[in-house]
Order: structure tokens, then C-alpha cells, then sequence
């Protein structure tokens, strides 16, 4: 938040003209004010002092309600986050959904209950039913859920973490499963009975060259697929050239939570690839 500029002590004119009156100006006595203009500066007087009084007992209009506007997925939203389904964003319900949309990296976060937003929860909720299709039971594994579009972290079997959005590759590039691949995944053709992958290779700040793009956060796990954060808003298509896009929000984290070794599983298949 900014902070608010402390007002001039001296009048505009001389406060920012850089210099100071060059002599003293008389006092203006009360005797010099014609009758006519002490009424009317009594008049002003009087109305400011009402127009205070009524400001103060006036309740005044959240900030945060003033420009919520009702989505087409109100009711929707209002479900999903336990919310009475009246569809009405009244301002509670309006902060509530501005959470939900800047936790999942929504723009803008409005709390307008619009199709990205019902997308997301649409998506989080199969993701949280298809938990089971990761293939990593034992241990701690990254899942990512090409069908919901979602990762998130489990813990022998359970999810700990999660779900997150994700953008994998697009039709012709997509991005493959960890189906019989062996866990060391460092070539593309490997295979195994494991039905995962390993995180091999970490670069904070690494570079596509064949397809010039920057790779933050790139987290190698399978041959040149991996996990890093794109310049693109992560909601928007098409996919990716193979790696799996991570929410800008949560890359940080994330880089934190994989080291090398991590166990990764991936699984189901984009709509529409």
C-alpha cells in the first residue's frame, strides 16, 4: 500500500513555486471582512460540519464490494467453496472467490465467478476423484493428472498437497506418460516395470533454445521434459511443447519440494490431444 503524502504546510502557490514570500503579508482583522461575506462563510461552515456529521453516520460501502459484479457461475462458485447457494456475490462471497482466484493464479482476480474460474474448480474437483490413478504408492511422488490438467503431491498413496493447475503438451507434442517407464527416465525410450519417473537434473533459471522461450524453475524428469513456469498465463491454449507448466505462484515452493530423486507419475491423457 502507498503511502499517503503529507499536505504542504505552506500554500500551493509558494510550496511549489521553490521559494518563500519575500516580506510579511498584514493580518487580515475581523473588521476588514464586509457583513455579507461573514455570511456566507458562516453558511459553508455550517454545511461542512452537516455534510461530516452525516459522512460519519453513514455506513460506508466496503472497498472490496465495490466492484463485484455477479458471474455467470455464481451459484456454481457458491457450492463449491460451502457458500449459501443464493446467487448473489454479496461481498463476503465476493472476498471468498477473489481467495480462490488468486491462490489458483486467476486473472484478474475480481471475484467475478466467470468460465476460468468454474474451469478450475471443475477440474480440481475430478482431480481430487482420480487421486487413485497415481501410480506411486509408497513414498512421497509428484502426480500429474493429464486428464484434469492438475498436479499435487502424495504421500504413500495420499494427497498431501493440492491440486494445481498445470498446462501440458498440446496436440503433437504431448507429453508422455510414466506408464512401464522404469524410473530413470533420462531417455526418452526408457522402460522399466516402475511406473514412474525421477527428477534428474535441476536449472533455476534454464533456456529453450529450440523454441526460445525462458524455463524458470525447470525441473527435468523425463529426457528434455520438464516441470518449470512459462511466460504465458497458464490458462490459456494451446499446451506446451512437452513440459508440464507450473502455476507462476507456486514454482517457488514447488523448487523447493523437488529434489533430486523425486518420484514423478504421470497419467491420463489431455483433452484433446
Amino acid at each position: 500500500m502507498s503511502a499517503r503524502a503529507a499536505s504542504d504546510s505552506l500554500p500551493w502557490s509558494e510550496a511549489h513555486s521553490g521559494h518563500v514570500p519575500c516580506r510579511p503579508v498584514r493580518p487580515v482583522s475581523s473588521s476588514d471582512v464586509k457583513p455579507g461575506v461573514k455570511r456566507r462563510a458562516l453558511a459553508w461552515a455550517v454545511l461542512v460540519v452537516i455534510l461530516a456529521v452525516v459522512g460519519l453516520l453513514s455506513p460506508a460501502t466496503p472497498a472490496s464490494s465495490a466492484d463485484c459484479q455477479t458471474g455467470p457461475y455464481q451459484v456454481q462458485a457458491e457450492k463449491y467453496l460451502g457458500l449459501v447457494q443464493d446467487g448473489v456475490n454479496s461481498p463476503a462471497d465476493c472476498d471468498r472467490i477473489k481467495s480462490f482466484q488468486t491462490d489458483n493464479g486467476i486473472s484478474p482476480a475480481a471475484g467475478y465467478a466467470g468460465s476460468v474460474t468454474y474451469s478450475v474448480m471443475t477440474r480440481k474437483t475430478s482431480a481430487r476423484a482420480r487421486v487413485g490413478y497415481c501410480q506411486v504408492k509408497v513414498g512421497r511422488a509428484v502426480c500429474v493428472d493429464l486428464t484434469s490438467q492438475m498436479m499435487w503431491i502424495a504421500q504413500d498413496g495420499k494427497r498431501v498437497w493440492g491440486p494445481y493447475a498445470i498446462r501440458s503438451g498440446r496436440d503433437g507434442y504431448e507429453t508422455r506418460t510414466t506408464w512401464n517407464r522404469g524410473g530413470d527416465c533420462r531417455s526418452r525410450t526408457s522402460s522399466g516395470t516402475a511406473d514412474y519417473c525421477k527428477v534428474f537434473r535441476r536449472v533455476l533459471n534454464d533456456w529453450s533454445y529450440a523454441w526460445s522461450s525462458p524455463m524458470p524453475y525447470a525441473m527435468y524428469f523425463d529426457g528434455g521434459i520438464a516441470f518449470h513456469t512459462a511466460d504465458r498465463y497458464i490458462y490459456s491454449e494451446p499446451g506446451s511443447h512437452g513440459c508440464v507448466h507450473m502455476l507462476p505462484n507456486k514454482a517457488a515452493w514447488l523448487w523447493s519440494q523437488f529434489p533430486l530423486g523425486t518420484k514423478v507419475a504421470v497419467f491420463g491423457r489431455k483433452p484433446g490431444t
